[in-house]
């Protein structure tokens, strides 16, 4: 529901995710929770149907709704200046939270990986990743405030 906000379309990605989790069922080894991989596969789905509709945005005409493409230069640079705003907003939290961040979501390493290399519980792994995107966030609203500010 968060993904789409419509119960309808919601309903239709369950079944959907479901095939698809029962189709993959001999993928699944063990490492994790079966909610775990469950829950892997279906934000990946969510993420993916997503990322489809979102290069179209819906246009409705007396005739009915047509799809027009999204200006794709426009788009381009909304997301250039949200990686600026990324990359100066991670330049300003501590080094820890950077240390953590990037190697979460740039390095793309696990929460076990993260826990041999810090040293820690996967508690508090994830605790960490939970503030410091809490703190990234923040800096992130602040930034994109002044740039709308004085923009």
């Amino acid at each position: 529901m968060s993904f789409v906000k419509d119960t309808e379309i919601a309903n239709d990605m369950v079944q959907d995710i479901l095939l698809k989790a029962y189709s993959q069922l001999q993928k699944f080894k063990g490492n994790s929770r079966f909610s775990t991989w469950l829950y892997a596969i279906s934000y990946n789905y969510c993420v993916e149907h997503y990322r489809k509709s979102s290069r179209y945005t819906k246009v409705d005409i007396m005739e009915g709704a047509e799809l027009a493409e999204v200006d794709e230069s426009e788009e381009l640079a909304r997301f250039d200046t949200r990686k600026k705003c990324l990359e100066h907003s991670l330049a300003k939290i501590s080094a820890d939270d950077q240390e953590i961040l990037t190697m979460k979501y740039k390095n793309n390493s696990s929460i076990k990986e993260l826990m041999q290399f810090l040293n820690i519980s996967e508690s508090a792994v994830k605790m960490r990743l939970a503030r410091a995107r809490r703190r990234l966030k923040a800096v992130m609203q602040e930034t994109e405030q002044r740039t709308v500010v004085m923009g």
